[in-house]
C-alpha cells in the first residue's frame, strides 16, 4: 500500500529510497535474531511481497490471472522489475538462513537417531538376535532417538505452516533437510565398523521407515525428500543382500564406487550363515562398477563423483517457486489495529 501511494503521487526518488530501506531492514533480521522463526516469517512475507509486486506491475502476463478490479489497482508510473530481482535474491538469502539454523540443530541429532538408536523398549527389530553386538539392552542408549528427530521435523513443519510459507517452498525445505539427514548419516556409517552388519542394518532400515512414513503423513511424499534417502537406504540393502557382484551392483545404484567398496570393507559377518566379504570380492565389485559406470570415459566430473566418499553437507538444491497471485483485492484488506496506523486515510 505504501508503494501504491508513492506511485499515486509519482515520487520516483521516494520509491527508490523506500524499497532500499525495506531491503536493508529485512537483511538485518537474521543477524539480529537467533530464533529460526524470524527467517521463516520473513521468507513468507518477502515471497508474498514479491508476488504482489508482480501481480500489480501492470505486465500483461500477470494481468491475465487478475480480476478487472485488481488490474485497475496496478501501478501507473513505476517499473519495479529491477527491485523484483533484488527481492528474489533476498528470498534465497532468507531461505539459506533457515537451512543454516536447521543444519546447526539437526547435525548433532542425525547419527545418534538414525545409526545408533535402537528401539529396545518395544522389543522390535533391534532385539531379533540379542546375542549380537549392539543389541544388549544394558548398553548405553543413543543421545537422540528416531522419535526425537521426528519431533524436531514436526516442529519445523508446524512453524512453516503457521507462518504460511508457500507449500512448494515447504516441500523444497524438507527435500533439503532429508538430503542433509542422508548425507550426515551415511558419513557416520562410513566410519563405524560396529554398525556395518546385518543386525544393525535391520535397525537402521526400521528408523528410516519412520522418516518415510512421516513424509506420507505430512503429504510430502511428492516433495523428492524420500529420494534423498536412497543412498543410505541402499547402504542398508548392501548389508542385507547376497554378497556377489551382480547383487551388489544392482542394489547400489545411488552410492559411489568408493562408498560401496568402503562399506564392504567395514562389513562384519555375524555368524556362519552370513555371507563373508573377502578382499577378492571387494576388488571384483570395484572392477565391475568401474566398467559399468565409467568405462573408458574421460569425464573428470563423473570420475571425481565416483571417487568421493562423503556427500557434500553444504550442497543446496536451487530454490524454485512459481508465481502465486492473491485472490484478495487491495481494497478488501483490513489494517490490524495493533499496527497503530489509524492515522492513514483511504485515497
Amino acid at each position: 500500500m505504501c508503494i501504491r501511494y508513492i506511485d499515486f503521487v509519482d515520487d520516483e526518488a521516494h520509491v527508490a529510497g523506500f524499497l532500499s530501506a525495506v531491503t536493508k531492514k529485512i537483511k538485518k533480521v537474521p543477524r539480529r535474531n537467533e530464533d529460526i522463526d524470524y527467517p521463516i516469517l520473513w521468507t513468507a512475507n518477502t515471497v508474498r511481497f514479491l508476488h504482489t509486486l508482480q501481480q500489480y506491475s501492470g505486465e500483461e502476463k500477470y494481468q491475465a490471472t487478475n480480476t478487472p478490479k485488481q488490474n485497475e489497482q496496478a501501478l501507473r508510473n513505476f517499473d519495479l522489475t529491477d527491485y523484483r530481482t533484488i527481492f528474489a535474491d533476498l528470498v534465497v538469502h532468507l531461505y539459506d538462513e533457515i537451512l543454516k539454523r536447521v543444519k546447526a540443530k539437526l547435525l548433532p541429532m542425525i547419527i545418534p537417531a538414525i545409526i545408533e538408536h535402537e528401539d529396545l523398549d518395544s522389543g522390535g527389530i533391534a532385539s531379533i538376535n540379542p546375542s549380537l553386538p549392539g543389541n544388549n539392552s544394558t548398553e548405553k542408549r543413543s543421545k537422540f532417538s528416531a522419535q526425537d528427530l521426528l519431533k524436531q521435523l514436526n516442529d519445523y513443519h508446524k512453524l512453516f505452516q503457521m507462518y504460511s510459507v508457500e507449500p512448494v517452498i515447504i516441500q523444497q525445505l524438507f527435500r533439503q533437510i532429508f538430503y542433509l539427514i542422508d548425507a550426515q548419516a551415511l558419513r557416520g556409517l562410513l566410519v563405524r565398523s560396529d554398525c556395518c552388519n546385518w543386525s544393525k542394518a535391520l535397525q537402521i532400515r526400521y528408523n528410516l521407515n519412520h522418516l518415510t512414513e512421516w513424509l506420507r503423513d505430512q503429504n510430502l511424499q511428492d516433495s523428492g525428500a524420500s529420494d534423498c534417502l536412497l543412498p543410505l537406504t541402499q547402504a542398508v540393502q548392501l548389508f542385507l543382500c547376497k554378497k556377489d557382484e551382480a547383487s551388489i551392483s544392482n542394489v547400489c545404484t545411488k552410492l559411489t564406487i568408493v562408498q560401496v567398496t568402503k562399506l564392504l570393507s567395514l562389513y562384519k559377518s555375524m555368524d556362519d550363515f552370513d555371507d563373508q566379504v573377502s578382499p577378492a570380492l571387494i576388488k571384483r565389485v570395484s572392477d565391475l562398477l568401474k566398467q559399468q559406470r565409467l568405462g573408458s570415459t574421460t569425464d573428470r566430473t563423473r570420475i571425481e563423483y565416483e571417487q568421493q566418499e562423503n556427500f557434500d553437507l553444504g550442497y543446496t538444491f536451487p530454490l524454485v517457486y512459481p508465481y502465486v497471485p492473491s485472490t484478495v483485492s487491495l481494497d478488501q484488506i483490513d489494517i490490524p489495529h495493533e499496527l497503530h496506523l489509524d492515522f492513514l486515510s483511504l485515497v
